[in-house]
C-alpha cells in the first residue's frame, strides 16, 4: 500500500484498531532502536580494539612520542594559570 492509503485507511478504523496499528508501529521502531544499539555496541568494542592496537605506538620513547618527550622538560603544573 502507498502511504496515502495506509494513512486513510487508518483514518476509517475505529479508535482501538488505531491504537493496535500504533502499538504494532512503535514494537516496529524499538525493533529497529534495539538492532542500532547493537551495532553501537559492536563499533564501540571495535574501537576499543583499534585503540589497544596503537597503544604500543603511543608509549613513551617511540617515534610517536618523540617529539613530546625531549624538548620540553618543564614541569606542565606550572602552566594551569593558563587554562
Amino acid at each position: 500500500m502507498v502511504k496515502f492509503q495506509i494513512l486513510e485507511a487508518i483514518r476509517l478504523m475505529q479508535p482501538v484498531e488505531r491504537l493496535e496499528v500504533i502499538e504494532f508501529a512503535l514494537s516496529l521502531i524499538r525493533e529497529e532502536m534495539t538492532k542500532t544499539t547493537t551495532n553501537q555496541q559492536i563499533q564501540q568494542l571495535s574501537l576499543k580494539d583499534s585503540a589497544a592496537l596503537m597503544r604500543s605506538y603511543y608509549t613513551e620513547g617511540n617515534s610517536l612520542t618523540a617529539f613530546s618527550d625531549d624538548i620540553c622538560q618543564e614541569d606542565f603544573y606550572q602552566y594551569e594559570d593558563y587554562a
